[in-house]
């Protein structure tokens, strides 16, 4: 996969498996390769408003053709992300099947302008999803299951976002370039309003992933994650001064 506007990264074998990809960053020479710059106003160019994700649907995207990140920009956009969701989140576990095959976690926070958020589409089809919540009245995700926490940060009045909701298309191939695209780009619109901080409620398995990738550090635990089931979770903290220069366009 290679994302555009981008710089193109050095090949790279692929997995289906994100925890296998993730096990793999320890590897320096694949971590460079994945110091990806992006362009939203190029990618805006390429808005396909009628696309809708069909999970059933036989099409797999090409992993050789170009793939774009770029903010939402309908209704259809977040019926997509709402299917994806509950497709990836029913893979794991975390849910149990419903007639209604969309998974709204977090909707509340997707009308407010404190949010953005982030697909990645290829092939004509939704391949990712990220969104970042900077702290206001309606506060962030992480509240859901970590207000203490949050409030605790809070109160050190450093300017704080929450990323949420990285989820992937189940069995894309070329994963680990799609989540470090996102997370990459996730990271950018945080800094690029000031945020000093960012909180991150993710599963325990994929914590050794964030903790060496942009020098997060563990802040709370929850035994389940409120509306999922086998759900534990971490909430991780990212400071800016300790996210790599790499990182940084």
């Amino acid at each position: 996969m290679t994302l555009n506007p981008s710089k193109p990264a050095p090949p790279m074998n692929v997995t289906s498996n994100l925890d296998q990809a993730l096990d793999m960053l320890g590897d320096q020479d694949t971590v460079r390769a994945l110091q990806l710059t992006r362009s939203l106003d190029e990618a805006l160019g390429q808005l396909n408003k009628n696309q809708v994700y069909r999970p059933e649907t036989k099409q797999e995207p090409d992993d050789t053709v170009e793939a774009t990140i770029r903010p939402v920009a309908s209704e259809a956009d977040l019926a997509n992300i709402y299917r994806l969701v509950y497709d990836a989140y029913l893979e794991k576990g975390f849910i149990e099947p419903r007639n209604d095959p969309q998974l709204k976690y977090n909707a509340e926070m997707d009308d407010i302008p404190e949010t953005t958020v982030l697909v990645v589409e290829g092939s004509g089809l939704l391949l990712g999803t990220v969104s970042v919540t900077v702290d206001g009245p309606a506060g962030m995700p992480a509240d859901r299951d970590f207000k203490a926490t949050a409030d605790m940060v809070r109160g050190e009045g450093r300017k704080l976002a929450g990323v949420w909701r990285l989820v992937t298309r189940c069995g894309y191939t070329d994963e680990r370039n799609l989540v470090m695209a996102l997370i990459g780009e996730a990271v950018q619109q945080a800094m690029e309003k000031g945020v000093q901080s960012c909180l991150c409620a993710i599963n325990p398995k994929h914590e050794h992933f964030y903790r060496r990738l942009l020098g997060m550090k563990r802040i709370a635990y929850a035994r389940s994650m409120k509306g999922l089931q086998n759900a534990p979770g971490v909430c991780l903290r990212c400071d800016e001064e300790d996210v790599p220069e790499w990182w940084k366009r």
